[in-house]
């Protein structure tokens, strides 16, 4: 029998001074009801620097996305604006909510499922589209020929289906993304469609 492993949270030092000021924590609960929700917006920049410790230790490149899904606080995201990140967003919604605190179109991702308004939206704003389906790509293609833009698309392409001998992947890693047995088609229609598609 294995037993269970137990991982203590890493908690910031003011977080765990907040914690510890029971009266207040209290005097809060009572005062603004509870669930509460209290964010620590000043504690993004040791989060921000720590992703950026690890890529210089690994020699790693590539770009570090705030992502908005979890995150409902206008005031961590407004934070998250003011260093050198990119914005992931899931939905047409989402996309208005970090354009409001302040990420510019050139620093955000789009992704999760598209409906027409959320891809037209990316398009006029010229944001990465992250594609999840074939059926995407063809609307991508359409919308945007609708749209007369002059520009090309910008997309990448998220894959599915990956299995390993070593690595166990659960259903959920296969929620999203296009199944590796369809990329031969995917990358045809790239290139095929090179003149209107930035594929980054």
């Amino acid at each position: 029998e294995v037993s269970p492993v137990r991982l203590r949270p890493r908690i910031a030092t003011n977080i765990t001074q907040f914690l510890e000021d029971r009266e207040l924590v209290h005097q809060l609960c009572d005062g603004f009801g509870s669930p509460l929700n209290i964010v620590f917006p000043d504690n993004i920049e040791a989060n921000i620097k720590s992703f950026e410790d690890a890529y210089k230790k690994h020699m790693l490149r590539g770009r570090i996305y705030f992502t908005s899904k979890p995150c409902k606080s206008k005031a961590l995201i407004r934070k998250a604006s003011l260093y050198n990140v990119g914005a992931d967003v899931s939905s047409s919604g989402s996309l208005d909510h970090v354009l409001s605190a302040g990420f510019s179109p050139d620093r955000i991702e789009a992704t999760g499922p598209k409906n027409t308004d959320y891809i037209l939206k990316c398009l006029q704003l010229d944001i990465i589209i992250n594609v999840d389906s074939i059926a995407e790509l063809h609307s991508i293609k359409e919308l945007r020929a609708k749209l007369t833009l002059t520009r090309k698309a910008r997309v990448m392409v998220r894959l599915t289906g990956f299995s390993s001998p070593r690595l166990h992947f659960t259903p959920q890693d296969g929620t999203f993304g296009i199944h590796i047995k369809d990329i031969p088609y995917v990358l045809n229609w790239l290139v095929t469609h090179k003149d209107i598609i930035d594929f980054k």
